[in-house]
């Protein structure tokens, strides 16, 4: 049966409120659920809602740096993995490793195996 807490003031000792609360703080921690309900009825974000947040945040993030990268006049292009043939001077390839994005300003066109690095590709 659920505990039903009290509306005392925070913070409360008394018995009900910190039993109701023990049962938040296990919510909080092992909940696949987003939200949960503190006792006055707020709502809070659970540790899988935090992580869903984050994730929301750093998909936003990586659409804006694309986009960021476009409007710059670089052509992103993917990847030291998988190789590349650089033949335009705004042409950039990606690291995955980083995440960061590399340039060249040797001769052109410049022919990256797959499986390079930045650093074995001799990039900038």
């Amino acid at each position: 049966m659920a505990t039903i807490p009290t509306q005392n003031a925070v913070p409360s000792e008394a018995p009900r409120d910190l039993k109701f609360n023990s049962g938040k703080i296990d919510e909080f921690v092992t909940s696949k659920a987003r939200e949960y309900f503190d006792r006055f009825g707020k709502s809070h974000l659970t540790i899988e809602g935090m992580k869903w947040m984050v994730e929301q945040v750093i998909e936003t993030f990586k659409v804006d740096m694309n986009q960021a990268i476009i409007a710059a006049g670089y052509i992103p292009m993917d990847s030291f993995r998988k190789g590349a043939e650089i033949t335009k001077r705004n042409e950039i390839l990606r690291d995955e490793t980083t995440g960061e994005y590399y340039r060249w300003d040797g001769d052109l066109p410049k022919l990256v195996p797959a499986g390079s690095t930045a650093e074995t590709a001799k990039a900038r």
